[in-house]
């Protein structure tokens, strides 16, 4: 979901002000009805979001062969193979 902001007049509503890295939650009969947070953590998420739904529509990166066999190789239980010569070996 898109955050948008929506204006509304100091002169038409009591708030208290914001504080950076908190947020006022608003509540009427104990069901949270608004949160209240600072321009600039506004702005933050705002850019957050915008950059999560631009990762979420790049293309998915494929591992290469070598990738996937040193993937395998690291899960496997066992000690890890340092040598560079085995390395190289495994891995060409």
């Amino acid at each position: 979901m898109t955050l948008t902001a929506r204006v509304v007049s100091g002169n038409e509503v009591r708030v208290p002000d914001p504080q950076a890295g908190e947020v006022t939650v608003i509540s009427r009969y104990g069901k949270e009805r608004a949160m209240l947070i600072h321009p600039d953590d506004f702005h933050r998420l705002d850019e957050l979001d915008r950059m999560l739904a631009e990762a979420a529509g790049l293309t998915p990166l494929k591992p290469s062969p070598e990738a996937l066999s040193a993937h395998l190789e690291e899960g496997a239980p066992g000690e890890p193979i340092t040598d560079p010569a085995v390395l190289a070996e495994l891995f060409g």
